[in-house]
């Protein structure tokens, strides 16, 4: 199988959005950012926005340098283009967006590649359920 072939040395990223209640109708919102070893499923580098900045905003501070291949979520679409990231060496492993999943063909290799995009990114899921868990 495909999933089979991932690299030790990479780096997983992945949003939370948390929206903190309020005494009015206002709700004050943040995305957590989360860059996850796959070796040990440790979490190396957090960073944290207002809820109406990009997801692209915080991924300088996500990457170390030293990763082989980077997998995120389809709010990271087009990571690879951007100044900051161009010279990287890297292989992005970026998910579609949801529309565009719809459109592939059921049981094809594309089907297939994402299905392994989206196990490899569930291994940072239990950071999400701590940070939850405190937060609320």
């Amino acid at each position: 199988m495909i999933c089979h072939l991932i690299a030790l040395n990479l780096n997983l990223i992945l949003p939370l959005s948390i929206t903190l209640p309020t005494t009015k109708r206002w709700h004050l919102g943040m995305n957590l950012h989360v860059g996850v070893d796959d070796e040990s499923d440790l979490v190396h580098s957090m960073s944290t926005t207002a809820a109406k900045m990009h997801d692209l905003t915080a991924s300088e501070e996500l990457l170390h340098g030293e990763e082989d291949r980077v997998w995120a979520d389809a709010g990271y679409e087009g990571i690879e283009k951007r100044e900051e990231h161009r010279e990287r060496q890297v292989s992005w492993h970026i998910a579609l967006r949801p529309w565009k999943r719809k459109t592939l063909p059921k049981g094809g290799v594309d089907e297939l590649m994402e299905r392994c995009k989206a196990s490899v990114r569930a291994k940072a899921g239990h950071v999400f359920f701590y940070v939850k868990r405190m937060f609320g």
